[in-house]
């Protein structure tokens, strides 16, 4: 989240004092952080739900019946 914060006060700065190019990059490495972040995330979410189905007993098939 720091390094959100810290794109964020770029992008403010670079805004105000009309920097256009600063102002582009810190946006564009900003985007870049945030999809990283969420990609992370769902790595996780997904990490944690394959445990917990593999977690949950398994039953047993029952045969068919002719």
């Amino acid at each position: 989240q720091t390094q959100v914060a810290a794109l964020k006060q770029v992008i403010k700065k670079a805004r105000e004092e009309g920097d256009i190019d600063t102002e582009t990059e810190a946006q564009e490495k900003l985007a870049g952080v945030l999809y990283e972040q969420r990609d992370a995330a769902r790595s996780v979410q997904q990490k944690e739900q394959a445990v917990q189905q593999s977690q949950q007993p398994q039953q047993p098939q029952q045969p068919q019946q002719p």
